[in-house]
């Protein structure tokens, strides 16, 4: 199942809590793969997502963070954005996908430390991974 994230509110929370309804995504299984697409000067969202895959780890569900298309440019050392805290946390491993960054003019050789570099067949073993349940913002 993939569920596209539109807005905030999909998880049924209140603007300023958006992820109050989370407790209805934990029950699919127990590995998350969430797949970014913008960047923070796209979407006020992109935090929220950061948050909802930090609020997944802490309940101790292993979480995976592919970045592709612009959400790219926050892998970068130097970036602003909330990536840097959520490459820290325990239970959480961002990728960045190295088509989008080389299209971008991104150097791969300036990500910040433990992000990990991914293709396209990388993405689709993530997906295929058993007990995976996707989200696509």
């Amino acid at each position: 199942m993939i569920t596209r994230l539109g807005a905030v509110s999909t998880f049924g929370g209140t603007p300023g809590e958006p992820w109050e309804g989370l407790s209805a995504l934990t029950a699919p299984g127990p590995r998350y793969l969430l797949i970014e697409s913008r960047s923070p000067m796209e979407s006020p969202d992109v935090g929220a997502f950061a948050d909802l895959a930090a609020g997944l780890a802490d309940r101790g569900h292993p979480v995976d963070v592919v970045l592709v298309q612009n959400a790219v440019l926050m892998a970068r050392a130097g970036a602003a954005g909330p990536l840097p805290a959520l490459v820290e946390r325990t239970g959480v491993t961002v990728h960045a996908d190295d088509h989008s960054l080389v299209t971008r003019g991104a150097d791969c050789a300036d990500l910040i430390a433990d992000v990990r570099l991914c293709n396209a067949a990388g993405l689709v073993e993530l997906l295929l991974t058993s007990g995976c349940t996707p989200i696509w913002h």
